[in-house]
């Protein structure tokens, strides 16, 4: 799993002896962190986009995120930092995320992704 590579993540289940319970979906408000304080993403929630980063252990996945279940919403998803890596998927704090590759075109999505790398460095 390596930057610049266009995928679909989504969390299957909470991590064992997780930091945060999962969110309930009709509570959990996405990019809301003061709605949410105490709880991770609901099992389920899905997101597409552009792998910023490598996918390392210890590091936090960062995606450009288009799509977040199934509705177009882009911004960043910051995961918290990756405790294990596996073949399909990997394992954060709270949260076990499986990835799966997208075949996107990759002229607007690849422009919109270096848009929000500019923006996160400036």
């Amino acid at each position: 799993m390596h930057a610049g590579t266009s995928v679909k993540i989504t969390k299957i289940k909470s991590a064992p002896n997780a930091l945060f319970p999962p969110g309930k979906w009709g509570e959990f408000m996405p990019g809301n962190r003061a709605a949410s304080p105490r709880h991770s993403l609901p099992v389920a929630h899905a997101m597409e986009g552009v792998l910023l980063a490598d996918v390392e252990v210890g590091k936090p996945v960062y995606l450009a995120r288009m799509a977040r279940d199934g509705e177009l919403v882009d911004g960043i998803f910051t995961s918290s930092r990756v405790a294990s890596v596996a073949q399909g998927g990997f394992t954060a704090a709270s949260s076990i995320y499986r990835v799966k590759l997208i075949g996107w075109e990759p002229g607007e999505f690849a422009r919109l992704a270096q848009n929000l790398i500019q923006e996160l460095l400036a």
